[in-house]
């Protein structure tokens, strides 16, 4: 008869690691033991003669995706054949079986079968008993920490929130998603998270944020389905009373067609999910995209009028304005000019009219428009452009007004003048006889000094 045991008693399930290197590791030193008891009278030589009996040892032979396997380096080696002659009455064998350091399943235990058989039962001394037992199994536990009657039942929320209030459609936009996912139960085996979403939404990134313990995670997309992604949480096993926080970043396609409005939802489920608790979570949350608009006045436009009284007819004022779409969503757009018809020293605007050179838009004008008073805590943000136009009223000058004023100026400067000169004696005649008397006078002072001159040198001689 076969008999087997293993060691440990249990396989821990801490060293498990989805995340971590890609290796195998030794998990369970198998013992696979035969006895040989002789039920019959033989003659001595048969019994010395032994007993050959060909052993296959087989790891889990019925699971389809086995855990198990013999060689460390060949993951297909999942069963052992040898042929061994039995001189004794017992001879043990041990095995090593080796796991993957990823094993999603880990609920049902391992199975292990061993069958024998005698090689040459048709020439040999001894023979096999038919009735014997020729097969022998059995099952390797995993660890587990469970609440009641050995069976481990998760108990798995989710909750997420979007880290903006609206969906913004722009260029090179990213959509960002808080999750968080908590554990009320029991260890959860293979823990999921799949998060459902618009095609026009593209997974890029999971990032880790806050948990209560290691929680390394995998995600990956669904190949065909553009609406769907899966994340693995702390495979194989997502700890009892755990708790963990993400961030789920979505590049948005701005070339889709978007609604109004767009729902997400995201579930948790796992192997051992309590089938009555529900674990998915649907919001909504309003579209909204990005408006490029620009708003500019052409420079040909009239900055400047002038009026004369020689030329009061009205003139022409021209402004264009242009606006622009550098987005790539159409959108309608509400322009409205404000002027005024009214203005300083008695100008008016009238006759005015709005032109719409590319037929892409409709407008239509209001007049004697009011302001409206709009709450403070409303925002209101408009593209806006203004221009000033300068009015100029040239009156020429008065030519004959500016020549009689010359010309009366100029008498009136030469009446004073004239007066001034007179008070002055500039206009008193000179007699005969004043100039005779002047010529005398200074006759008469060369005279004298002549003498004095004289008189001097004589002094001077003596």
């Amino acid at each position: 008869m076969a008999h087997l045991t293993f060691q440990p008693k249990e396989i821990n399930t801490e060293i498990f690691d989805c995340l971590g290197a890609d290796e195998n590791l030794p998990m369970v030193t198998l013992t696979a033991c035969f006895e040989m008891v002789k039920v019959t009278k033989s003659k001595q030589e048969a019994v010395r003669s032994g007993l050959n009996i060909t052993f296959t040892v087989a790891v889990d032979p019925m699971r389809q995706k086995y855990l198990g396997f013999f060689s460390q380096t060949d993951k297909t080696a999942r069963s052992l054949t040898s042929t061994y002659e039995m001189l004794d009455e017992t001879a043990c064998f041990n095995f090593s079986i080796y796991m993957h350091k990823c094993v999603s399943e880990l609920l049902s235990p391992i199975s292990i079968n061993c069958n024998f058989s005698q090689a040459d039962n048709e020439t040999a001394a001894t023979t096999l008993n038919v009735d014997s037992k020729r097969q022998s199994v059995v099952e390797v536990p995993f660890k587990k920490a469970c609440r009641k009657n050995d069976t481990c039942i998760a108990e798995l929320d989710v909750d997420f929130s979007f880290m903006t209030t609206q969906l913004l459609v722009a260029e090179d936009a990213y959509f960002n998603v808080s999750i968080k996912l908590a554990n009320h139960g029991d260890d959860s085996y293979n823990t999921m998270l799949a998060m459902h979403y618009p095609p026009g939404l593209s997974f890029s990134r999971m990032t880790l944020i806050e948990s209560s313990r290691s929680t390394p995670h995998k995600c990956s997309d669904l190949e065909g389905v553009l609406d769907k992604t899966i994340c693995g949480v702390s495979l194989p096993l997502f700890r009892s009373r755990s708790s963990a926080t993400f961030e789920s970043s979505f590049y948005v396609m701005h070339d889709f067609e978007w609604d109004d409005t767009i729902s997400m939802t995201i579930d948790a489920n796992s192997n051992n999910q309590d089938s009555n608790r529900t674990s998915a979570l649907t919001k909504n949350i309003p579209v909204q995209y990005e408006i490029k608009m620009i708003l500019t006045v052409k420079q040909d436009s009239a900055t400047y009028l002038n009026f004369t009284t020689e030329d009061p007819a009205p003139k022409e004022m021209g402004i264009t304005y242009r606006i622009d779409n550098f987005g790539f969503k159409d959108f309608p757009v509400n322009v409205t000019m404000f002027f005024p018809t009214e203005l300083e020293h008695n100008f008016e605007i009238k006759s005015y009219e709005v032109f719409v050179k590319e037929n892409k838009t409709q407008c239509t004008a209001t007049t004697n428009q009011t302001s409206e008073k709009k709450d403070d805590f409303t925002p209101f943000q408009f593209p806006m452009r203004r221009i000033e136009v300068q009015f100029d009223f040239i009156i020429p000058p008065n030519k004959l007004l500016i020549i009689s004023t010359g010309v009366s100026l100029g008498l009136v400067l030469l009446i004073i003048i004239t007066v001034v000169l007179f008070k002055l004696g500039c206009f008193k005649r000179r007699k005969l006889t004043y100039h005779i008397q002047r010529e005398r006078i200074k006759a008469t002072e060369n005279v004298k000094e002549t003498y004095k001159s004289t008189n001097i040198s004589n002094i001077q001689l003596q």
